[in-house]
């Protein structure tokens, strides 16, 4: 009867440790689900304004279209020939300064079912200017055996809405094509078109908030891409094939069935960022086209005061579920069994106990480590959520979920440039009534080669950097390192150049080496995270330039996929966990100039982040495999000693005690680390043991001597010895990563 009992509250007692663990693992998954949920809302407002973009281009292409039915007549090659034809396509690239191209096509109807081209008419965007190109039949690369417009016309007697995509062979791009024909007469007709190339849209889709959560792509009905952050032209399976993704290649063959395909059902490393993602894709159905976002499985960058309490909620969990199972197993004992028995079971329940509760502190640590952030971060949040609440409140929308998808998705870092004015204008309003000195946005950016350190606190790079300063703003150029103890700046080139929007910019490149200080925090060691950053200053001090990330220079810009750092950097001992751009809040307490005015207080001093994980495998083998070895030499010559070896047993802990101490000098020396990591927590729990199993030895050793009955300490010792060394690790535990 007692060894069935034995065995149920044993059974009990397992259920309950996988039961602990399986509810953590469903919290991240969770946690997962709750970023796919995000990511829905995410792919359905690109949607929308993808929808509103190319409805706003179908509009003016449609319109410039009536406007040419209404002015031809059966002479409109001659119309054709004038500047108030050609300028019929024009028009089309003045009303949207996003469209690439716009082009007029004059077709005649021969013999039936032959087209014959008559003229035609393109005109392309330039980056500071556009220029038209007249074509006749004999020269017209719109219009001939290798163009896909012709092949369209010529099979099917008409234009299909949107053609996409295709290689426009006047201007040498991939473009995206909307036409509309316009019938002029029952043998003249015309067409009047518009052009995206695959690299706007690709800059529009990415410009719609799909960095903070991956990024996004876009596909015909034949699983081409239209956009595509390595603008790849392959199908959605070729690359699943060529790279070995079956997941890939699933979902290429299951596209076509459903609207919407379910993301957790493709979960695979991506071919692009190499990082795992989810792929969450929807059709387009006016448009016939398939809208996709790879979704990075990296949860670390989103709110840090969202993770610091996410962290804290589960150890608190973990506390109270392992301790009242601690507690139901000892009463358990208890009843059950013997005096004699329970000091040995109690001491093997509380040694399972500790060892789950170590790992799972460990583990929870590492899925939600601590990260700091800046009071600015904390006002911007604030300011954030109000307004957030304010609009949903005046739509008639559901404020609580907002105010549940904010406090989870609210990104600390600057991932689009909408998060970067969210900042600027913060700190302007704290500048109303203390200066009139007018702010200037200046973007940079930054491309790391080389990552080397040098000791625990130095780090040497090597890359470029860029500086894009508006036209006739008297802003000196260049970049400070001011953290730098040695830097080098080499000028490389400078160039004008004019923005989408016809803005007029100078851009300066430099290659950089330099060596900077960091005040890395090794206290969670081998459990570290540590940012290694770079923080950027404009060389002109005398005016209030704000530096922001320079967004459109880079193709992926969420932290898992390492912006603005080269693939090959490798930094030994540690994993890559991503790169990020941010404002840090600082004050200088000086002007820096002759302005008194002008002092920088709460100003949003740019960073440059490169997370780095510790790669704890390497740390196990190296440190803890060696320590577990000395624990278990003690507590084996505590288990075979007798009284009469006491001698023997002080001689050999004092030369295990000699190795665990060479082996903690040799891990302070190596990492120069301030105050008490969480590593030296092991060797403390060494000492310790070591001289209570040496005072123990004595001890029996001397007191049977004088008391005969004495039965000693060691059988206490060896029951308590696990146990008691874990406590103090579970403690150090806590203290360290709660």
């Amino acid at each position: 009867m007692k060894k069935n009992l034995v065995k149920i509250g044993v059974l009990v007692g397992v259920c309950l440790v996988v039961s602990h663990f399986s509810k953590t693992v469903l919290s991240e998954d969770g946690e997962r689900r709750s970023l796919i949920s995000y990511a829905d809302e995410v792919v359905a407002q690109i949607g929308d304004s993808l929808l509103f973009e190319t409805g706003l281009t179908q509009h003016i292409v449609d319109s410039v279209g009536a406007k040419v039915a209404l002015g031809c007549l059966e002479n409109s090659v001659d119309y054709f020939d004038t500047l108030l034809f050609r300028r019929v396509a024009l028009s089309v690239l003045e009303r949207n300064s996003r469209i690439d191209g716009a082009f007029i096509l004059l077709l005649k109807k021969k013999d039936g079912a032959n087209v014959r081209l008559e003229a035609a008419a393109y005109w392309e965007r330039k980056k500071d200017s556009v220029e038209v190109t007249n074509c006749t039949r004999d020269n017209c690369l719109l219009w001939n055996s290798e163009s896909l417009i012709w092949e369209t016309v010529s099979k099917d007697g008409g234009l299909s809405s949107w053609i996409a995509p295709h290689f426009n062979l006047l201007i040498k791009k991939r473009v995206v094509t909307y036409a509309c024909e316009i019938k002029l007469s029952d043998s003249l007709f015309c067409y009047v078109g518009a052009d995206y190339t695959v690299s706007k849209v690709y800059s529009m889709l990415n410009g719609w908030k799909a960095g903070r959560i991956g990024y996004p792509y876009l596909m015909n009905n034949s699983e081409e891409f239209i956009a595509h952050p390595n603008s790849d032209t392959r199908t959605l399976g070729e690359i699943g094939r060529a790279y070995g993704e079956e997941t890939l290649v699933k979902l290429s063959e299951n596209i076509e069935d459903t609207a919407r395909i379910n993301p957790t059902d493709y979960y695979h490393l991506n071919t692009v960022s190499k990082a795992m993602c989810w792929e969450n894709v929807v059709r387009l159905d006016s448009l016939g086209w398939l809208l996709g976002v790879s979704i990075t499985d990296q949860q670390v960058y989103s709110n840090p005061q969202y993770f610091n309490q996410q962290r804290k909620n589960c150890m608190q969990s973990s506390f109270a579920y392992l301790g009242g199972l601690l507690i139901f197993e000892i009463l358990v004992i208890l009843l059950l069994f013997r005096k004699e028995e329970v000091a040995s079971l109690v001491g093997g329940t509380v040694l399972i106990i500790f060892i789950v509760e170590i790992v799972l502190l460990c583990h929870i640590s590492i899925r939600y480590p601590s990260i700091d952030f800046s009071d600015m971060e904390i006002a911007k949040s604030a300011s954030q959520k109000s307004k957030l609440l304010r609009e949903g409140v005046e739509n008639n929308k559901d404020t609580q979920k907002i105010s549940t998808n904010f406090d989870r998705w609210n990104f600390s870092m600057l991932l689009d440039e909408d998060g970067a004015k969210d900042y600027v204008n913060l700190y302007r309003r704290g500048l109303v009534g203390k200066t009139d000195l007018q702010t200037f946005l200046v973007p940079v950016g930054v491309y790391v080669l080389t990552v080397k350190f040098t000791d625990s606190y130095t780090t040497t790079l090597s890359g470029y950097v860029w500086q894009i300063i508006p036209y006739g703003q008297n802003i000196q150029p260049g970049i400070l390192f001011p953290d730098a103890e040695n830097s080098n700046f080499d000028h490389k080139d400078s160039a004008f150049v004019v923005g989408g929007n016809h803005e007029k910019s100078i851009f300066y490149r430099w290659h950089f080496s330099t060596e900077i200080r960091e005040p890395f925090d090794y206290k969670r060691f081998p459990f570290d995270y540590n940012a290694l950053w770079i923080r950027i200053w404009p060389a002109d001090m005398d005016k209030n330039v704000i530096l922001i990330p320079d967004f459109k220079s880079y193709n992926l810009i969420h932290p898992s996929f390492k912006p603005g750092l080269d693939n090959d950097v490798i930094i030994p001992g540690w994993e890559i966990d991503g790169t990020y751009y941010s404002f840090k809040e600082k004050s200088y307490s000086t002007s820096f100039d002759s302005n008194q005015s002008n002092f920088k207080d709460g100003f949003p001093e740019l960073h440059y982040n490169i997370i780095l994980r510790r790669d704890y495998f390497d740390t196990i083998i190296t440190r803890i495999i060696p320590i577990a070895v000395l624990l278990f030499m003690t507590y084996s010559i505590l288990w075979i000693s007798k009284r009469e070896d006491a001698l023997d047993v002080a001689i050999a802990c004092a030369g295990l005690l000699f190795v665990a101490v060479f082996e903690h000098v040799n891990l302070r020396k190596n990492m120069d680390a301030t105050g008490v990591i969480y590593m030296e927590y092991y060797y403390f729990a060494t000492y310790m043991l070591l001289v209570l199993a040496s005072v123990n030895a004595i001890l029996d050793s001397r007191l049977s001597r004088y008391l005969p009955e004495y039965l000693g300490f060691s059988k206490l010792m060896v029951i308590v010895y696990w146990p008691l060394l874990l406590l103090i690790v579970l403690v150090a535990t806590i203290i360290t990563f709660y």
